[in-house]
């Protein structure tokens, strides 16, 4: 429960992130594309341009503040190398629904669900392909950067076709003007969905802190560790403790 906790903390965040790109995204180039089937190359070029950029500011803005996530929001500096993984994810996402939005606007659905097909089959697959081979958290986070990145393979593959040479330039503001208020929206609603989880491991671990530093604390604690032999507490063991409990409790939840 422990571990999974702590991968379930991760994965809410990066959800967060993943959905408003993924949803954002797929339905600003699906309405570019289904207005003027026409300029399909041309509004990938620029859909592709624009989003590489976005997922970089953010895996790259994740890599950076992991640390200032982990300890601020979790009080938990062990989730940070766990959140420079998961980074990627986001990355691949921005560029995937790319593709996605180009084969719903095209009207090409069941390629695309063939794509998601792929992308659903290889996700859980390699997570717990990672876990059964023994890798942990970081091994089930890796497994999702790698599905993501073999998706938007498929992607690029089965778009690569679509639509004329030429076309007229499609504005990077052209698409902002609907990307903006659908990736506002989204975030607001996928925080809503994640809050819980994200929740608890943050404001649990205060008071199970106190409960651990208390008088009825220390003698549980006391207890647990009599048959190692007298002498005091290690420095940090409640902080430690009260990590593995609020891990535990979320993974339970």
């Amino acid at each position: 429960p422990a571990q999974f906790g702590q991968f379930k903390v991760v994965n809410s965040l990066i959800a967060i992130a993943n959905m408003v790109l993924i949803i954002g995204t797929i339905q600003a180039v699906s309405r570019l594309v289904s207005a003027d089937p026409e300029r399909v190359r041309a509004i990938r070029r620029t859909a592709l341009s624009m989003q590489v950029g976005i997922g970089a500011l953010v895996a790259g803005g994740m890599v950076l503040a992991a640390d200032l996530i982990a300890e601020g929001l979790f009080k938990d500096p062990a989730l940070a190398p766990f959140i420079r993984v998961a980074a990627g994810v986001p990355f691949f996402y921005a560029i995937y629904a790319v593709f996605v939005g180009l084969l719903n606007g095209s009207k090409r659905f069941a390629a695309q669900a063939g794509l998601d097909v792929i992308f659903s089959t290889l996700k859980p697959a390699l997570i717990v392909g990672a876990v059964v081979a023994g890798l942990g958290v970081s091994g089930a986070l890796s497994g999702f950067v790698v599905a993501a990145a073999l998706a938007c393979v498929c992607g690029a593959a089965v778009t690569w076709r679509i639509g004329t040479p030429g076309g007229h330039p499609v504005p990077h503001a052209q698409l902002l003007v609907l990307l903006l208020p659908m990736l506002l929206s989204t975030l607001m609603v996928n925080i809503l969905l994640q809050i819980d989880v994200l929740a608890i491991k943050g404001m649990a671990n205060a008071p199970v802190r106190d409960y651990l530093a208390g008088p009825e604390g220390q003698a549980r604690v006391a207890a647990l560790l009599a048959p190692l032999g007298p002498g005091s507490l290690p420095s940090g063991l409640t902080a430690d403790f009260a990590v593995a409990v609020t891990d535990r409790i979320t993974g339970l939840f």
